[in-house]
């Protein structure tokens, strides 16, 4: 991938029909809504996208999305790295109403703009692809945390203990008395 930027925004106009691409580098500190999520602004993001215009006229945009990015670890909150990656199939619509059907195995972003931006188009599909709770598979955040299954007693000592305590052997109590 090359070490240029991807750029802000591309014009809808021109580029389907130059059948153009658009490929290059992002920093997550450039997409403020992901950088939220981020522990911090380190990472890299690459991306590629090729607009162009189907046989039925549809204007479709496909391409990848790969970032490297830390974010905070729901054991520990230290950061821990996660790796994404994201298929783009998009078509271009210019409402909601056209939105409801989009072409077969593609998605609609709607924008009835003439310049798309391609960040904020790269940024959803990023979010999109987070996980839902990212942590630590190894290492100290486990140890520190001390998580441990704890140990089952057999069932003779589940017998003795259900003899004199439970939840209702209070309120037996009281009622004897």
């Amino acid at each position: 991938m090359p070490d240029r930027a991807v750029p802000d925004f591309v014009d809808a106009r021109k580029i389907f029909i130059q059948q153009g691409e658009v490929e290059g580098t992002l920093r997550p500190d450039h997409l403020p809504r992901l950088r939220e999520l981020l522990s911090n602004g380190s990472g890299e993001i690459t991306a590629r996208l090729t607009f162009c215009v189907d046989e039925q006229g549809h204007k479709t945009m496909t391409g990848r999305v790969d970032a490297n990015l830390e974010v905070p670890c729901q054991r520990c909150l230290d950061p821990v790295g996660i790796v994404l990656g994201d298929d783009i199939k998009l078509v271009l619509v210019p409402d909601s109403d056209a939105a409801k059907t989009p072409p077969e195995g593609y998605e609609a972003w709607i924008s009835a703009e003439t310049m798309i931006d391609v960040k904020a188009l790269l940024e959803e599909q990023l979010i999109l692809d987070m996980p839902i709770v990212a942590y630590h598979e190894t290492g100290p955040c486990l140890e520190r945390q001390h998580y441990s299954v704890p140990a089952r007693p057999d069932s003779k000592e589940r017998e003795e203990k259900d003899d004199h305590s439970g939840p209702f052997a209070i309120l037996a109590s009281l009622k004897r008395k």
